[in-house]
């Protein structure tokens, strides 16, 4: 018979849960509550500026690079599982100088070019002028290296879109930006966020 077995992921998130802390922006959850002054609103600016919301990888989980990879919609979130025990085994090891984006998506895609590797896309925000969104392959192999393949001006660069997923076919990849717009005052903790 199957056998069913659950863990929890080890990630940073979780250990500031267990002490009783919102110790990340979460999706839509900034660290300061709306109204929480200007101390609050730099603090998730300097959290979101840093690449450094959740890792808190609860989304998907894909095999790569001989691990399982548990995965969230941001970039420090991606965590190495192992397959037989489902222990985490740590952060993701990525290749000095590779950074891209401080969210993306965590349906990453087997690259067509073939060797193994991913591709997935990364909204990096920069309002109000230059945010966009970023097409990048992953290495097969750890460390892994993310090598930018395009970078995608956002219709509004000051309201980027959520980008729950993307399409690659053998020759394009095909992002569509949707409706659904980052409330980026409400990452801030600046105001409530609107969810529509």
């Amino acid at each position: 018979p199957p056998r069913l077995t659950t863990r929890f992921v080890e990630t940073d998130a979780l250990t500031a849960a267990r002490a009783g802390s919102l110790g990340y922006a979460e999706f839509q959850t900034p660290l300061s509550e709306p109204g929480g002054g200007v101390a609050g609103a730099l603090r998730s600016l300097a959290a979101l500026a840093a690449g450094d919301p959740t890792d808190n990888c609860c989304v998907n989980l894909v095999q790569h690079g001989g691990d399982l990879v548990a995965m969230t919609e941001t970039q420090r979130s991606w965590r190495a599982i192992d397959p037989a025990t489902l222990k985490s085994r740590g952060r993701v090891p990525w290749a000095a100088g590779s950074r891209l984006g401080v969210l993306g998506t965590a349906h990453p895609h087997p690259d067509p070019a073939g060797g193994g590797g991913l591709i997935n896309v990364a909204t990096d925000i920069n309002p109000p002028f230059f945010s966009s969104y970023q097409v990048y392959t992953v290495s097969a192999q750890p460390p892994w290296h993310r090598q930018l393949l395009a970078s995608i001006p956002c219709d509004d660069r000051a309201a980027p879109r959520w980008l729950h997923s993307f399409g690659v076919t053998d020759r394009s990849v095909v992002v569509i930006e949707q409706p659904a717009a980052y409330d980026v005052p409400a990452m801030l903790g600046v105001r409530s966020a609107s969810h529509g």
